[in-house]
C-alpha cells in the first residue's frame, strides 16, 4: 500500500488532548498526525502514554523548530516524572558533559569539545547545548547515548551504514541507566533516523532493542508534509508524526 489513510491520522487537537494518560500501541497502523502551530502550544503530557518509560524524539538534524518545540514542553518535564535527558552525543563524552553540569568546565569548552561530533550541523549541535542547559537548570541527568566518537566517524556516513550496530549501542547505553535507576523516566532527543517501527529486517532501531529488555517507548517524528490525511512510509513507522514547519535533513 503507497499511502495509509487513515482516521487516526485526523485527529484534530482537541481530541488529540483527550488522549492523557491513554497507552497508544506502537504501530504502524496506529500512528496519528498533529499539526503544531506555535501559537497553540500542545502539552507532552497529553501525547506521552504515562505506562511508557521513554520517550523517543526524532529531530530533523538543522531545523530549530523542533528543537524549540521540545523545549516549550520543558516546563511539563518534571511534573511527568523525567529523571534524565538522552541525547545523540557519543557515549564516551559523557565525562566532559558531566564536568559542565557540575560546573567545571566552561560553556565554551563544552562547546569546543562537542564540536567535533557535529562538525556537519552547528544547528544540531547548539539544540544539544541549549537542551544540555534545560536540562541543567531541572538538575535532570543528561545521558550521551550514541556510539563511541570512533564508530560514529567510521560507519556513521553513509548514514545507513552500520544503523543497526549504532542504534543497539544507544540501546545497551540508556538499558543501563535504567538498569541502575528503574524508576527513571526518559526524554531521548535525536536524529529521528535512528526510532521507528520497520517492517523489514533490514534496520533496527534503538526503541526495538530497548523494548528487547522489556522497556517500552512512544516515539514521535517530526514532518513538514502537507499531506493530514495520509501517513507515507517514511511516516507510517512511528507512533506520532508532528508537523513542525521548516525543512531539515534527516539522520
Amino acid at each position: 500500500m503507497d499511502a495509509l489513510k487513515s482516521t487516526d491520522a485526523q485527529i484534530n487537537r482537541r481530541h488529540l488532548l483527550g488522549l492523557a494518560g491513554v497507552a497508544v500501541a506502537g504501530s504502524a497502523l496506529s500512528a496519528m498526525i498533529f499539526q503544531s502551530f506555535r501559537e497553540e502550544f500542545l502539552s507532552l503530557g497529553s501525547i506521552w502514554p504515562q505506562d511508557m518509560q521513554v520517550l523517543f524524539f526524532g529531530e530533523r538534524h538543522g531545523n530549530f523548530h523542533d528543537n524549540s518545540f521540545l523545549l516549550d514542553t520543558s516546563n511539563e518535564w518534571k511534573p511527568l516524572g523525567v529523571t534524565h535527558l538522552a541525547l545523540e552525543v557519543p557515549c564516551d563524552y559523557q565525562t566532559v558533559v558531566d564536568r559542565y553540569s557540575s560546573g567545571e568546565i566552561s560553556r565554551h569548552e563544552l562547546v569546543r569539545n562537542l564540536s567535533h561530533c557535529f562538525g556537519g550541523f552547528p544547528e544540531t549541535l547548539q539544540a544539544e547545548i541549549e537542551l544540555i542547559d534545560r536540562a541543567n537548570q531541572l538538575g535532570l541527568k543528561i545521558i550521551c547515548a550514541d556510539a563511541e566518537f570512533d564508530y560514529v566517524k567510521t560507519y556513521g556516513f553513509p548514514f545507513s551504514r552500520g544503523l543497526t550496530e549504532r542504534n543497539r549501542r544507544w540501546a545497551t547505553n540508556i538499558s543501563g541507566v535504567i538498569e541502575q535507576n528503574p524508576s527513571a523516566r526518559i526524554i531521548c532527543f535525536g536524529g529521528e533516523g535512528h526510532f521507528g517501527y520497520q517492517p523489514s529486517n533490514s534496520i533496527h532501531y534503538v526503541n526495538e532493542f530497548l523494548l528487547r529488555t522489556g522497556v517500552s517507548s512512544f516515539v514521535i517524528r517530526c514532518s513538514t508534509s502537507e499531506k493530514t490525511g495520509y501517513l507515507t512510509d517514511e511516516y507510517r513507522n512511528c507512533d506520532l508524526v508532528l508537523r513542525i514547519p521548516g525543512a531539515g535533513k534527516h539522520e
